[in-house]
Order: C-alpha cells, then sequence, then structure tokens
C-alpha cells in the first residue's frame, strides 16, 4: 500500500469536500480515502486528504486527483525510515 496525499483548493465547501471523497473510495486499488485529521486545528489543514491505495495504482491515481478542478495538488511522499 503507498499513502497519496491531496489538497483541496481554497473555498472547496464541506459538502463538495464530502462528495469528492465519496467519488474517490470507488476508484480502483483505493483502500480509504480521508482527511488527513478528523478534527483539524486550522482551514489549510482541513484541506489536506490522504488515500491508501494498492501500489500499482498510486502513480494513476495521482494523475486522476492532479486533473480534477476542486483538487490544488497530490503526490507521494518521499518514504522515510529508519536508517
Amino acid at each position: 500500500m503507498k499513502n497519496v496525499v491531496f489538497t483541496f483548493a481554497p473555498g472547496v465547501t464541506p459538502a463538495a469536500k464530502a462528495d469528492t471523497l465519496d467519488e474517490i473510495r470507488k476508484w480502483s486499488g483505493v483502500a480509504t480515502a480521508s482527511p488527513l485529521t478528523p478534527e483539524p486545528a486550522s482551514d489549510e489543514i482541513g484541506r489536506i486528504h490522504l488515500v491508501q491505495v494498492g501500489d500499482e495504482h498510486a502513480t494513476a491515481l495521482v494523475d486522476r486527483l492532479r486533473a480534477l478542478p476542486q483538487v490544488e495538488s497530490a503526490n507521494v511522499p518521499a518514504s522515510r525510515g529508519l536508517v
């Protein structure tokens, strides 16, 4: 599984975010799609969301998210581990 982080554009309504997340959850390979934190401390953090997806679907998912007008950015964060 890979994590994909995406950020909604400023001004996207909570209802539009919920509709978009519902749609993303239906996409091939998606295990979960949710806000980064359920009770964000700021509007900026509230725009950040996380999708867990099968490794083989990650690149296509990022491309698909980037194509959505309500999404400002999407990427697969760099892997981090203990050295």
